[in-house]
């Protein structure tokens, strides 16, 4: 008989938003292998109440069909099941109601700040956790687990996530031995079910890995043991290279995936599928694309499989070993992930280890990245529970989505991994009682580097993030033993504004009582911490930017200490042609920016930028040219400006910028001989007063090399159009003191008309301020990107002109901020 539907059975007729809505799906058809789609495929088709339709496969359970969904959206949906066979497809329908409920969804990257998490319902998901690889049982205690409820125990203590890897042979392995590659264990995929319903429960997350290294690896791995052998099925289909490689076998891995996604994936508690842990010691090694980020490697295959194929839309990762760095497979997954090993007994010094590959995928990706795997391999009791203390405080203050997953338990030879000791769970609640005071994503953290922070006691590392309107920080003793009083931190530089200053005992999860104080006119915050003994967490609030001037600058606002920015130019206000800004993957870049490339491509970086944190960076092979354009024309300004550098290592050549008509002839064109070969960020104006503008469709930006070399690269960031060369001209003819045209008020008795300063704001080609007013004055000149390298640098008046020890003259930009501050004015 061909495929045949005799009833299908809701759990509910109402449920609740993002809760499990199940069919059972009754046929007294029979199959040689329920378990293979092409033999017969059962899916449903959801609509919701706006229209919207999403599709799902169905799945055998062992005994009877399912279907699995979650819904978002409140009102009545309806579904048609449809079972299909070679002989005939069948179909039956029915409708349910979906409900509010206290669910918040499935977990995926921040709409606000990509680096971070959030549930579908828009607030915030940080994950705090640790590792239970496997042998967890919801029933009782496993192997390594003292606890019989081991889910209500995490949630008691504030996680919120675990990591747990699937295809284990000890464990609850779909596809066995026994089974085969084209047949999975039901028993094990039951043991599945009560685990992933009893984390919804108790609403925490899994970290759910798919392949563990050992089942992909023979004995030609440096790691041996040869569980492909052993273990795997997928060994009948091919050896284990052409596990990445065949065809036979992609098509039931292809299988499996399906399997898992469509009996699990409708779950919020699964918060990433990470495809396989530690590729690298598996036998990938031996097949160098399916590491590679190529279409065709393994790595990007199942990594877009589950992408492609997960209606849910949970994020993916993958991982290599311990503190190796792998930017192909960051590329490709959607959460770059790393594991800490190289510090295993460093009590202390796992804080700067963590706090490195925190800080090093949180600038480098515009994902969100964290520590998957660390821990110390033997329990001592107080060195322990410091030592994870120290690596998920690093990894928060250094911008990870996820704690450290501390590793909890091992069956297979380390069974002193497997302790978790309450004092350990004591500093997971803490921390989450910490960052779930602090909005993450809405912060728009920056990395506070060590010039940033002053501390008044040596041996004391300072980590932290800052934000427009919040800070977090964290002081650490990296050689504990005694107790420090009244330790002064300077924080430079900083928005203006009174600030509220928390202060936080990370080891007993209790604040201090607050400071208020105010920045300096200078941009300096300063305040001593209370008393504390191995590490201490703050706050930093500005809770009133009112007591100094706030105007306009390019239509972005700065507060500028005691200075109010009247107007920058007499003429239109720049444009911003495009700032790199926006782009939160470099598939999205090149989706605006062509590429002419001699080889290799243009990507979103976020390591290496003018401001404020995203630049476009064009890697080459030296032996020619390359442009990179964007279709859309330019508005009427008469100069243009563009950030860029290069790197003295490059090969040398020049770098230009075209303005090109619909048929690509060029309207101007402009060269900076030796631009391959500028190694600090510049400023390139240029004069397009003489262009008609209506005649360019596209701006083109590129190198011209003039020798033959390796791989190089070039960095642009914020193009724009304005009118400086007017601006100029009106500053020459005398703009008044007190209104449009350039000048900067001194305000320094709170009223309008007192003590004004006029300055020339001109660009590298036109020269510097003219001071020539006011010789004598002592001046300190910030200028800089907000809120990361502000510079400081005094300024003197000689000539007319301003002498400092740079001979790059100060501008203002976009991004860019010049406070002046008159040492008479000073105690503001």
């Amino acid at each position: 008989m061909g495929a045949s539907i005799d009833g299908v059975d809701r759990n509910a007729a109402t449920v609740g938003q993002f809760d499990r809505f199940e069919l059972t799906v009754g046929s007294p058809a029979s199959y040689t292998n329920p378990f293979d789609p092409d033999e017969v495929d059962l899916s449903c088709e959801f609509t919701a109440p706006g229209g919207a339709t999403t599709m799902v496969n169905g799945f055998w359970d062992g005994s009877v069909w399912k279907v699995r969904f979650a819904a978002e959206e409140i009102g009545s949906w309806s579904y048609q099941v449809s079972m299909a066979d070679a002989a005939s497809t069948v179909q039956a329908g029915g409708t349910f109601d979906v409900v509010a409920s206290d669910q918040k969804g499935w977990i995926g990257e921040s709409p606000i700040d990509p680096r971070y998490l959030s549930y579908a319902d828009g607030s915030q998901y940080y994950g705090v956790g640790v590792s239970m690889p496997w042998l967890v049982d919801p029933q009782g205690a496993g192997f390594y687990n003292p606890y019989t409820d081991v889910m209500a125990q995490l949630e008691a203590n504030g996680c919120n996530i675990f990591y747990y890897i699937l295809e284990t042979p000890w464990d609850n392995q779909l596809a066995t031995m026994v089974s085969g590659y084209d047949r999975y264990d039901m028993t094990h995929a039951a043991n599945i079910d009560h685990m992933v319903e009893d984390a919804e429960s108790h609403n925490v997350a899994i970290l759910f890995s798919i392949w563990i290294h050992g089942l992909l690896r023979d004995v030609t791995h440096p790691w041996s043991d040869n569980m492909w052998e052993s273990d795997n099925p997928f060994n009948a289909l091919s050896n284990c290279d052409g596990f990445f490689t065949n065809a036979q076998s992609w098509e039931y891995q292809q299988k499996l995936y399906r399997y898992i996604i469509a009996r699990w994936g409708y779950s919020p508690a699964i918060a990433f599928w990470h495809t396989c842990v530690e590729i690298d010691g598996t036998n990938a090694i031996n097949v160098p694309s399916s590491t590679a980020n190529t279409p065709t490697g393994w790595n990007n295959k199942i990594t877009d499989y589950f992408r492609d194929n997960d209606p849910f839309g949970h994020p993916t990762t993958a991982s290599k070993s311990g503190d190796v760095y792998w930017p192909e497979g960051y590329e490709v997954t959607d959460c770059p992930h790393v594991h800490s090993y190289d510090h295993l007994d460093d009590v202390d010094g796992i804080a700067a280890r963590i706090a490195y590959w925190s800080e090093r995928l949180f600038k480098e990706y515009a994902k969100p990245g964290f520590i998957g795997e660390f821990g110390k391999p033997d329990h001592e009791g107080d060195l322990s529970t410091r030592f994870m203390h120290n690596g998920i405080w690093a990894s928060l203050m250094s911008g990870s989505c996820v704690t450290p997953l501390h590793w909890w338990g091992s069956p297979v030879g380390h069974p002193e991994w497997a302790v978790i000791s309450e004092d350990m769970f004591d500093q997971l609640l803490h921390l989450r009682s910490f960052v779930d005071a602090i909005d993450m994503a809405e912060a728009g953290f920056c990395a506070v580097n060590d010039s940033q922070i002053t501390l008044s006691s040596p041996g004391i590392d300072s980590y932290g993030l800052q934000g427009e309107e919040v800070g977090i920080y964290w002081l650490h003793d990296a050689t504990p033993g005694e107790t420090h009083s009244g330790v002064a931190v300077d924080l430079a530089p900083m928005q203006p504004g009174q600030y509220r200053i928390g202060f936080y005992n990370t080891w007993t999860g209790t604040w201090s009582t607050e400071q208020t104080t105010n920045a300096s006119p200078v941009g300096v915050l300063s305040f001593s911490c209370p008393a504390f003994a191995k590490d201490i967490a703050m706050t930093v609030r500005r809770i009133d930017s009112s007591l100094y001037g706030s105007e306009q600058l390019y239509g972005f606002d700065h507060s500028l200490e005691g200075w109010a920015v009247d107007s920058v130019y007499g003429a239109e206000p720049f444009f911003i042609y495009d700032d790199f800004e926006g782009y939160s993957s470099s598939a999205q870049l090149r989706s605006e920016w062509n590429e002419d490339m001699t080889a290799l491509s243009i990507y979103s970086e976020i390591l290496t930028w003018h401001s404020p944190s995203r630049s476009m960076r064009a890697t080459y092979n030296a032996d020619g040219y390359f442009q990179v354009w964007r279709n859309t024309g330019i508005p009427d300004r008469d100069s243009m400006s563009v950030w860029f550098k290069g790197d003295a290592s490059n090969t040398d050549g020049l770098v230009f910028v075209r303005l090109l008509d619909s048929s690509w002839a060029a309207v101007k064109e402009f060269h900076y001989p030796g631009g391959t070969r500028v190694s600090d960020w510049i400023r390139w104006t240029l004069d397009i007063s003489d262009v008609d503008v209506s005649q360019v469709a596209r701006v083109s930006l590129g190198v011209y090399v003039t020798g033959v070399g390796g791989t190089d690269s070039v960095w642009f960031d914020d193009v724009e159009f304005g009118e400086e060369f007017a601006a100029q001209a009106a500053f020459e003819s005398g703009f008044s003191e007190s209104g449009s045209g350039g000048s900067i008020r001194i305000d320094a008795t709170s009223t309008p008309t007192a003590n004004w300063l006029d300055l020339k704001l001109l660009s590298p080609d036109m020269g510097a301020f003219d001071l020539s007013e006011y010789e004598g004055i002592e001046l300190l000149v910030f200028v800089g990107q907000w809120p990361g390298d502000l510079q400081a640098i005094p300024v003197s008046v000689s000539g007319g002109a301003y002498a400092e020890g740079s001979a790059q003259p100060l501008m203002v930009g976009k991004w860019n901020r010049v406070v002046l501050s008159k040492s008479e004015i000073d105690s503001l």
